[in-house]
């Protein structure tokens, strides 16, 4: 790739053609997502209209089930697990790999690294580690025990990336791209500050998860986790969104909470009324979208695929096992949390 880089007949090539991507790129974002193997995973014998009865014969919660996750070659697993003893994290010990986005181009997919600092502290003292991952261009954290802010050291390389992520005892994420790469591997997540709960929602049954505060500027309000399962589809931020909705981050002491929820719950772990009720609202809201003819844009995905994204979204109603946590559901369910601070003010 530094090759290709470096030629001058390349780059001259791609000053050429250089205004037409430009164009391309401001009028349809889809092609930013890679769209190679999306049809023959999610687009039943070439399907062109969404069916339900389509997606029913795919039984794709069976395949999820049989799912065997990949591993590193051995010799690359040696290699990344020396780097491991380089960085300070003994190989008895365990890790959580952490990720916030910071300058991604959509401003409501990025969070602020200070919230995440009191659930840091709740790992450490809880005798595990914490590998913050991503870019060189975030936020350096402050200096802490048992922690490595990985993307501003020496270690940081596409076989780390990889290997921390396959490697870890769960990962704090939010909807990007390391998500994905968990649940190649189906490590265990906390996913805090998400913007929706259709591709992005956690896979295991266990997984913990929260959304965004979500304001309303018609209402003049924030609105409870109740009343956006009620909202239109577009109300999920990874789509078109109204300009309606603006999204608010989580607080430091809900991720810190939630960290907590996660290391303390028990094993079988069983969803509490209100997880499942709101687990069912979930999937009626999915439901009711894709039976009204949504999505029909959505960020990362070309126009002339979004029947294969609908039926992605299918495939994942039933698949994705996760569930919002207990203590941020009972506090927003009703009546958002910042709703009631301003209430009692």
């Amino acid at each position: 790739l530094d090759l290709l880089r470096r030629s001058r007949k390349l780059r001259r090539v791609l000053r050429l053609f250089g205004p037409v991507v430009a164009e391309v790129s401001r009028s349809d974002t889809g092609y930013i997502i890679p769209q190679i193997g999306k049809s023959a995973l999610w687009k039943p014998d070439g399907a062109t209209n969404f069916s339900w009865d389509c997606v029913e014969k795919q039984n794709w919660k069976q395949q999820y089930e049989g799912y065997t996750p990949p591993r590193l070659q051995p010799d690359r697993h040696r290699h990344a697990e020396k780097t491991r003893s380089q960085m300070g994290i003994p190989l008895a010990d365990w890790f959580v790999c952490l990720h916030a986005s910071e300058n991604h181009p959509r401003i409501f997919r990025n969070a602020s690294i200070a919230n995440y600092i009191e659930a840091i502290k709740v790992i450490t003292t809880a005798g595990g580690w914490v590998v913050r991952i991503g870019d060189p261009a975030m936020t350096p954290l402050p200096p802490m025990e048992r922690v490595v802010d990985y993307p501003h050291t020496r270690y940081r390389s596409k076989l780390m990336d990889i290997y921390l992520i396959s490697q870890c005892r769960f990962l704090i994420g939010l909807n990007s791209g390391p998500l994905n790469v968990a649940t190649l591997f189906r490590k265990p997540m906390v996913l805090v500050n998400m913007v929706e709960w259709s591709v992005g929602f956690p896979f295991k049954k266990g997984d913990l998860a929260m959304i965004m505060h979500i304001y309303s500027r018609s209402r003049h309000r924030f609105l409870s986790v109740k009343e956006i399962l009620e909202e239109p589809f577009t109300v999920q931020a990874m789509n078109k969104v109204s300009d309606d909705y603006e999204m608010v981050e989580n607080t430091s002491e809900e991720i810190r909470d939630i960290v907590q929820e996660f290391l303390s719950k028990p094993e079988p772990y069983e969803y509490s009324n209100l997880q499942e009720t709101f687990n069912d609202a979930r999937r009626r809201h999915l439901r009711r979208g894709l039976e009204q003819g949504e999505p029909r844009s959505w960020i990362g995905v070309p126009d002339t695929d979004i029947v294969v994204h609908q039926y992605r979204i299918a495939s994942l109603i039933d698949t994705a096992e996760g569930t919002f946590g207990e203590r941020y559901l009972s506090q927003n369910w009703m009546v958002d949390a910042f709703e009631m601070s301003s209430s009692k003010m």
